[in-house]
């Protein structure tokens, strides 16, 4: 059996024995990644972590947070690790609305193959970072957005005015909007057992079973594999424990067709 994803941040999935084993420090990790106080060794270290994991084909989500406009830092950073490809996370909460340049720089050095909007829903509609997508569509740099966890159909339709390459989970999506993702074909990062956790949706309602009763292009991801105790291989044993006739094969050749690093 093949396993790929495309949703996975690396602050959510460090090995307990590295992060030491509590739920605080679980909680933490994302506080301990971002700060300004870590070093480029400190998240390389990180990096080279996850890197361990070669039982499936994976790109991976890095959150600079407080190091969002620093060239020179990103850069250390990500020309030591190309293992894995690396999506640069723009948190909406701090989003830079304005300056991309770092973005654009580090995807044209090859160093980065994606963007990802990702952070707080509530008060950051899509609508607020048209200008940042419409220089992300200039420069041709393919990017995925996290919808639907905090939001619902109104924030889907405005993020459809322009073109995301994929939508992270997704779970706004119904038959009353899927005609439009169908239409301009992007794939959607299915994050089951997050969705659980979170009880944004349950096995029975979620989404998934409509993506694949409509053919759309879907994938399944682990979205922080240790906060959420769970990694692929589970991910594509719950899609077949739901829909025992689910071409997973089919899946896998979907992702990796969806994968940005393809495009590059």
């Amino acid at each position: 059996m093949r396993y790929a994803q495309l949703h996975s941040h690396l602050e959510g999935s460090l090995k307990l024995d590295f992060i030491e084993c509590s739920w605080e420090n679980r909680v933490e990790v994302y506080n301990w990644f971002g700060s300004k106080k870590r070093t480029v060794e400190d998240l390389l270290a990180c990096l080279n972590q996850y890197g361990d994991r070669t039982d499936f084909f994976s790109e991976i989500r890095v959150d600079y947070q407080g190091n969002l406009t620093d060239y020179s830092f990103s850069k250390e950073l990500l020309k030591e690790f190309r293992r894995l490809p690396s999506i640069y996370s723009l948190r909406r909460q701090n989003c830079p609305l304005e300056d991309t340049s770092t973005i654009i720089q580090l995807f044209n050095d090859g160093l980065i193959c994606g963007v990802d909007f990702t952070g707080r829903e509530y008060g950051n509609p899509p609508s607020k970072f048209y200008k940042v997508m419409g220089k992300l569509e200039y420069e041709n740099i393919p990017y995925t957005y996290h919808l639907g966890e905090q939001s619902g159909d109104e924030e889907l339709i405005q993020l459809l005015k322009f073109n995301p390459r994929r939508i992270g989970h997704g779970l706004s999506i119904s038959e009353k909007n899927i005609g439009l993702i169908l239409e301009k074909g992007i794939h959607i990062e299915v994050c089951l057992t997050s969705n659980i956790y979170t009880k944004r949706a349950s096995l029975h309602n979620h989404p998934v079973l409509l993506l694949y009763e409509r053919g759309c292009s879907f994938s399944l991801n682990e979205d922080d594999s240790v906060f959420f105790n769970t990694n692929i291989v589970n991910e594509y044993a719950i899609l077949k424990s739901i829909l025992p006739e689910a071409d997973l094969d089919k899946v896998y050749e979907d992702t990796f067709k969806a994968s940005f690093s393809s495009l590059s």
